[in-house]
């Protein structure tokens, strides 16, 4: 069969292929993505985790243990665990606080709805995490995202999601305290949150 190129259009752009969540986890069950068994569904792409340096990983375990100490079993803790935003975005932030369930989410991934609030550890993901995450988290309408700059040594504090992006966005530096906006009594120094320089 012959094409004959002067009848194909003109600028057509090539259709993106999206996966739902469904369509990922339906994959990983029979077997086609056995290499990329750890990955976030961002807008129907999946895109495979990073690996971690040793500095975000201590922050990470740090954090943990430190809200834990401070919240207690108010909340339900999530460590680098899914959360399903919608049809076509699942992302792993590195911690979330949960509404507390005595059940610890078994049967299915945590939703939008019962995140509190979501941090993000970014160091040479940063541009991503600012720029890709963030907007999903607020479309989701997550009261609260909290974003550890590990290259500037912050936490940016964004809250009161409208459409794609926070309403308010605090940045906080060493030497001072992130105070939550939906859990008030959650005090947290930068320089416990970040540990030793």
């Amino acid at each position: 069969m012959q094409v004959n190129y002067q009848e194909m259009p003109v600028n057509v752009r090539p259709k993106r292929l999206r996966f739902s969540v469904d369509d990922y986890y339906t994959m990983i069950g029979l077997g086609l993505l056995r290499n990329v068994e750890r990955a976030e569904i961002i807008d129907g792409e999946l895109i495979e985790s990073m690996p971690i340096g040793n500095a975000h990983a201590s922050v990470v375990k740090s954090l943990a243990e430190t809200l834990r100490d401070l919240l207690g079993k108010s909340v339900t803790f999530s460590v680098q665990d899914p959360i399903w935003l919608d049809e076509y975005n699942e992302p792993i932030p590195d911690l979330a606080l949960l509404k507390r369930r005595s059940d610890f989410y078994r049967g299915k991934a945590p939703l939008a709805e019962d995140a509190l609030i979501v941090i993000e550890v970014s160091d040479s993901t940063l541009d991503y995490d600012r720029n890709r995450k963030i907007p999903l988290y607020a479309t989701a309408a997550i009261p609260e995202v909290w974003l550890v700059n590990l290259q500037n040594a912050t936490i940016e504090l964004h809250c009161h999601p409208r459409d794609y992006s926070f309403a308010v966005v605090k940045v906080f530096r060493r030497g001072e305290t992130v105070v939550s906006e939906i859990l008030p009594d959650l005090r947290l120094s930068v320089d416990d949150a970040l540990g030793i320089e």
